[in-house]
């Protein structure tokens, strides 16, 4: 294994901190000055920053199946969070990243969220339990903060007794997910509960609304949370956002006292350490609470770091993705894969100022299968094209001039030519992934697509409350 020109004469460690529901825009490292991260800023202050780094589905389940897996979901078959539908399990002819290192001697542990459809196949589980701990109730704490705390516990517990074999150790924490449960609370707080009210992005109001494909446009038709959210005062989101940037805070101070236990257990100096998260938040882009069938920055847009023996200090804009995990984590710990795999080698840009992908790919299909809409993203250098299912509906966005995709470039004339050359592009990759997106059948019944557009004239339940009903 060789970093910088130099052959590494003692095997590495591995720790893998995820966070959940975490956007890009939403830490300090990435220019978000209104987040505390202390740990996180201070830690990977003389790491590797990636500002390009995509998920491979903005959802859950997806999105942690491709990275454990290194392939696409429409490959894995984990394609939604289950509900209606099903999600096989990572198929046998599939290696995971456990069984990649567990054949090469290391002790393999995934302690927190799980969540994976089998890719985490390999690893000793120490599911995430709950520890109850009183918490000033203006912030809506519910079992995600006390899985963290729990999770925390038994991070730290076991790093301390670690010993000295060589150890791939995945610390998978809920927060800032607790963000969820805060929209209904939000609803319950009277007005200046919440002080020191954060602005709001500069994509909040949305002035092309009307041009965004219909799972967006009634996307509070298809998700509690945004339903919850319709007609909220610029105050509520303004509390939202702060109630997210909280738990931001306190997720990072969880991740303290994992890297604290890491530094007690006196192998850190021999530990490579990676951040990331499974996806983001809107954050109350566009108005839009949670995360559902958009590839919009804020939920797509991850963040990733790494720190620790080799790893340069740097940052990088090549673009980079979930799939990048398993290979890169495997020629990290030298160890190599038996199989040609769409994701790079990540070491290779820290080191060696190698290229990242030409474009990445984003995935979705259904979130409980309540409605379908099989939707890609396809982002390159410059451009942003997405492809949906239903009514054949595009979305163009020059991310150059345009970071807040404040205008979708795709029903205006003078980008025919830009969007003809993204389709191309887009349809080389659907044929040579073998993804059957083109014959997805798409279904939403007339009564979610029903009101005047804008979620402020939402009116009745959503999908999930009729068709998940017990």
């Amino acid at each position: 294994m060789r970093f910088n020109g130099v052959m590494s004469q003692q095997q590495k460690n591995l720790l893998v901190i995820i966070s959940d529901q975490l956007s890009f825009r939403a830490l300090n490292l990435y220019d978000n000055s209104a987040v505390k991260t202390p740990i996180l800023d201070k830690f990977f202050a003389d790491g590797f920053v990636f500002d390009n780094a995509y998920a491979a589905c903005p959802l859950c389940l997806p999105a942690r199946s491709a990275m454990w897996s290194g392939h696409f979901p429409h490959q894995t078959g984990a394609m939604s969070n289950a509900g209606l539908l099903e999600n096989p399990d990572l198929s046998e002819a599939i290696p995971s990243l456990g069984e990649y290192l567990g054949k090469a001697g290391y002790n393999c542990i995934h302690i927190g969220k799980e969540h994976d459809a089998g890719a985490l196949r390999g690893f000793e589980r120490m599911p995430g339990g709950s520890n109850d701990e009183e918490k000033d109730e203006t912030w809506g704490y519910n079992m995600d903060t006390f899985r963290d705390v729990h999770t925390t516990m038994q991070a730290c517990d076991r790093l301390s007794t670690i010993g000295s074999d060589p150890f791939a150790v995945i610390v998978d924490f809920q927060n800032p997910h607790n963000i969820c449960g805060f929209t209904s609370h939000n609803n319950e707080l009277p007005d200046g509960v919440i002080k020191d009210l954060p602005e709001l992005l500069p994509n909040f109001d949305c002035d092309d609304f009307e041009s965004r494909p219909l799972p967006v446009q009634y996307l509070c038709c298809e998700h509690n949370r945004q339903q919850q959210s319709c007609g909220w005062s610029k105050e509520k989101w303004q509390r939202y956002v702060a109630a997210y940037y909280h738990y931001i805070t306190y997720v990072d101070q969880q991740i303290g006292d994992v890297l604290a236990a890491l530094e007690a257990s006196g192998q850190a100096e021999n530990t490579i350490v990676c951040f990331s998260a499974d996806h983001g938040d809107n954050m109350g882009s566009r108005r839009m609470a949670t995360k559902h069938c958009s590839f919009y920055e804020e939920t797509t847009h991850i963040p990733l770091m790494f720190a620790g023996p080799g790893i340069p200090k740097g940052r990088s804009d090549a673009l980079v993705s979930h799939l990048d995990f398993l290979p890169t984590f495997c020629s990290l710990l030298g160890v190599d894969t038996d199989e040609q795999l769409w994701g790079k080698k990540l070491a290779d840009i820290m080191c060696n100022n190698a290229a990242g992908h030409d474009f990445v790919i984003s995935e979705w299909y259904s979130e409980w299968g309540t409605t379908i809409e099989p939707c890609r993203m396809l982002r390159g250098p410059k451009w942003k094209y997405t492809s949906y299912r239903e009514e054949n509906a595009e979305e163009l966005y020059d991310l150059e001039n345009d970071p807040y995709e404040l205008k979708n470039l795709a029903p205006l004339a003078e980008y025919a030519d830009t969007l003809a050359e993204q389709r191309e592009i887009f349809k080389q990759h659907v044929a040579d992934t073998n993804d059957d997106f083109f014959n997805m059948e798409w279904k939403a019944d007339k009564r979610w697509r029903s009101h005047k557009p804008g979620y402020h004239h939402h009116e009745g339940p959503t999908a999930p409350q009729v068709m998940l009903k017990k």
